[in-house]
């Protein structure tokens, strides 16, 4: 054998251990790398679950302490459309709030003049759910008769005498949890979705 072919197996056999050495760290670098980025993913959707809750839970207080009101108690349908009224002009996160009997017929909604004959609920399954459950629903996606425009539907109960009297129900449009996932400042190249029941 020459002189050259020993000192070619010489620095194979020296690179050898270094080339595999560097190819396991990479791997290992990789797989770090890799439950760093799930750790993180992880995170951030607990994060974004707990802020869509946390709004969820307070569109429902907010209907709750409505259907609370003195005047459903007394039937003034006039003085509580004009609180109703008074408290959607306080939430640009809400879109519209309505009132809706037991069979289903709107007896209120604010954005048709109070008095207007009483229209079929846009949404009779979750009326019928609520009704049934005597608990909050809240729908998935969807697009209002009146509207014409997309919108996530909160349902509340209104229970006197130990069943529904009516059901309290208001529109809150997408863009609100389109700023929850904003807020979150997720990386230029992550995309972030949230889903519906549906």
């Amino acid at each position: 054998m020459k002189l050259r072919s020993h000192l070619i197996i010489l620095v194979v056999a020296a690179l050898l251990p270094v080339l595999i050495f560097a190819g396991v760290m990479i791997v290992v670098f990789g797989r770090q790398q890799r439950a760093t980025v799930e750790s993180r993913l992880v995170d951030t959707t607990r994060a974004l679950s707990l802020s869509v809750d946390r709004h969820l839970e307070i569109w429902i207080s907010i209907l709750g302490a409505l259907a609370t009101s003195e005047h459903l108690d007394s039937e003034n349908l006039k003085q509580f459309y004009d609180q109703a009224t008074r408290v959607l002009k306080t939430r640009p996160d809400l879109e519209n709030i309505s009132l809706t009997n037991p069979l289903n017929q709107q007896v209120i909604n604010l954005r048709r003049p109070f008095g207007s004959p009483p229209v079929s609920s846009g949404s009779p399954q979750r009326i019928k759910d609520v009704v049934e459950t005597g608990k909050p629903v809240v729908s998935g996606l969807f697009v209002g008769y009146l509207t014409g425009r997309r919108l996530i539907g909160i349902f509340v109960p209104v229970i006197r005498g130990g069943r529904v009297k009516y059901v309290l129900a208001a529109g809150v449009p997408p863009a609100f949890l389109q700023g929850i996932l904003e807020k979150q400042k997720l990386p230029a190249n992550w995309m972030a979705t949230i889903i519906d029941q549906n």
